[in-house]
């Protein structure tokens, strides 16, 4: 059995991990419409 888990933040973590950084502006107007653009990911060092 597989559980899913309901946490945003890990899920958040999740696509930062896989994807490696932040939705562009394009990426995210597509995305999210109505909301102003904002930076999801943390800086890697």
């Amino acid at each position: 059995m597989f559980r899913w888990d309901t946490d945003p933040g890990a899920w958040l973590a999740y696509a930062c991990r896989v994807a490696g950084r932040n939705l562009d502006q394009e990426e995210w107007s597509n995305a999210f419409t109505s909301e102003p653009y904002r930076e999801t990911c943390p800086r890697r060092q």
